[in-house]
């Protein structure tokens, strides 16, 4: 019997959602095939995981509406969750610029490619880029906190090392990268005079 996930024949290719590597003899082994979800015996559907939400995808919707239900489900699914606590952890972790992103998946008890993958998940990025944008932020906190009182120019040294910077030279390269400006354009764009 043909499984309805497989397209064979003449100019088609094998795979599919169910496509597994290996012959269809093993139907008992898992291979790289999706199991059903173990409580249903199937795979859930839109009504296993939100029933309120499921009566917004019925079967006779277009194909372009459903996509766009389909997301804004999906989306939903996203935003409505709680944040993930060793994400939440490791971010304030990594808010310290000492902090070394292996030390930090040790500390939460996690390995560095679930580090990874988690704030992947929450942050869109992995632990070393949110270390960066991190230190980012404080050195623009500072900036738009203006200079110390009886100055009329941030002293761009002091606050590279208050924000976690190496030196002077580390801050102008990451603020290039990650603004498109020198730190000095950036602090007269973002300074008091400029509001």
């Amino acid at each position: 019997m043909q499984r309805p996930d497989l397209a064979t024949g003449p100019g088609r290719v094998r795979g599919g959602p169910g496509h597994r590597s290996g012959s269809d003899r093993d139907e008992g082994r898992h291979g790289g095939r999706r199991r059903p979800f173990p409580a249903l015996g199937r795979r859930p559907g839109a009504s296993d995981l939100r029933r309120r939400d499921a009566s917004r995808l019925p079967g006779t919707l277009d194909p372009d509406t459903a996509a766009t239900r389909a997301l804004e489900l999906a989306a939903a699914l996203v935003t409505d969750g709680d944040p993930d606590p060793a994400a939440t952890r490791a971010a304030v972790l990594l808010a310290d610029p000492r902090a070394r992103a292996e030390d930090v998946a040790a500390e939460i008890g996690l390995s560095m490619r679930q580090l990874r993958r988690r704030c992947h998940a929450v942050v869109g990025y992995g632990p070393k880029t949110l270390q960066r944008v991190l230190r980012f932020r404080r050195f623009v906190a500072r900036i738009d906190a203006g200079p110390p009182s009886g100055q009329d120019a941030h002293d761009l040294a002091a606050l590279a090392a208050q924000a976690g910077y190496a030196d002077q030279a580390h801050l102008t390269r990451e603020c290039r990268a990650l603004a498109g400006l020198t730190p000095a354009a950036l602090a007269r764009q973002r300074g008091p005079a400029a509001g």
